[in-house]
């Protein structure tokens, strides 16, 4: 770790800081993790897109915007140059993105802002040739999956898996059953990725044999209004609320049994952590980054086919009828992503990456 004589200084960019993006509460959760070691984070707004940020944790004077996705050639060459001045003027040696685009713009340029660039790959994705040509030579993925979409899909040949952090408690929450039992909680972005649509379909599912339970859905997003209507259509009014955007995510869980997700891909889901620090455990979709966040001991029915409500709405039926082992299966969440995914684990891993990545200047 750093040695305590100055600290060391990162600049981490990024397209946004959308409140609602797990990007931006993994890069929360990391600079928490970091700075007691110190690493002196500074950030760069890109300015891309109009969602809401949530910049209230950077410090004063630690947040800069560059457009370095700006769309017109000239201008991103103008902030680009700029942003390269002010890494050299401020004594900034390490770049870390969470990006591909951000990635391929940035690691040629490395030479001339004097800097190394760190790349952490947050999803999978099909093979790219763009990004094929362009990828840097190392990077981090957030899970196996998304290391092994590496590997098959660009020139990355050297990958640390670090995963995305929670703040875990010293001790796994009780969860008392008779304030919980059938209630399950959904925190994820009303977008199509997130598959809402297949989850409202295996409730109505449980409805029909006779399983009334409440789902929470945490989030915001541009399918709100579809939703809703598909929640009116199938008369689920009742048992399904939509709770918007909210801040304090253990609050929401500390309402539930277990969470779920029926998502088509994604990385490494902060869900899953977010959960799994209040005992509960996730039900998910067999994709990509979601599997990852199972346990090895897990023993409950889970990994559900993506795309199947029926299947899903089996999965449902099972843990809505079997509290006390859901519980039990939240300490297995609980244990195991405290060991691997606490703040302070991924923070302490990312300043070691840091320091190796700086000591190989």
């Amino acid at each position: 770790m750093n040695d305590g004589s100055a600290p060391m200084k990162v600049c981490v960019v990024n397209p946004n800081y959308y409140r609602s993006s797990g990007v931006t509460v993994a890069a929360r959760r990391i600079f928490h993790g970091v700075t007691p070691l110190g690493i002196e984070q500074h950030f760069v707004d890109c300015r891309h897109g109009s969602q809401e940020e949530d910049i209230s944790w950077i410090p004063p004077g630690r947040l800069l915007p560059f457009l370095l996705m700006d769309s017109h050639p000239v201008r991103l060459f103008q902030q680009t140059a700029a942003f390269l001045r002010w890494l050299r003027r401020e004594g900034i040696g390490l770049v870390h993105v969470h990006h591909r685009r951000l990635a391929a713009l940035l690691y040629p340029l490395q030479g001339f802002g004097r800097f190394r660039l760190i790349y952490t790959a947050q999803l999978s994705y099909p093979a790219e040739t763009w990004f094929a040509l362009t990828s840097p030579r190392s990077g981090v993925a957030i899970s196996p999956s998304v290391a092994e979409n590496l590997k098959k899909t660009t020139r990355i040949t050297r990958i640390d898996i670090i995963g995305n952090p929670s703040d875990f408690p010293p001790e796994c929450p009780d969860v008392r059953v008779p304030d919980v039992r059938g209630t399950v909680i959904c925190v994820a972005r009303l977008d199509p990725v997130k598959a809402h649509v297949h989850l409202i379909a295996a409730w109505k599912i449980l409805t029909e044999r006779g399983i009334r339970a409440k789902l929470l859905l945490i989030g915001e997003g541009s399918l709100k209004q579809t939703l809703a209507d598909q929640v009116d259509a199938l008369g689920l009014t009742e048992l399904v609320e939509f709770r918007g955007f909210q801040k304090d995510i253990p609050a929401e869980m500390n309402r539930c049994l277990f969470a779920v997700l029926a998502s088509e891909v994604e990385g490494h889901p902060v869900v899953v952590m977010e959960a799994a620090a209040r005992g509960r455990p996730t039900l998910v979709t067999d994709v990509d980054g979601s599997r990852d966040g199972v346990p090895p001991a897990a023993a409950l029915t889970n990994r559900i086919p993506f795309g199947d409500p029926g299947k899903l709405a089996d999965a449902l039926a099972v843990w809505l009828e079997q509290p006390e082992a859901v519980v039990l299966e939240g300490r297995r969440f609980y244990d195991f992503h405290k060991e691997h995914h606490s703040t302070e684990v991924v923070g302490r891993r990312y300043a070691e990456l840091y320091e190796r990545t700086a000591r190989n200047h």
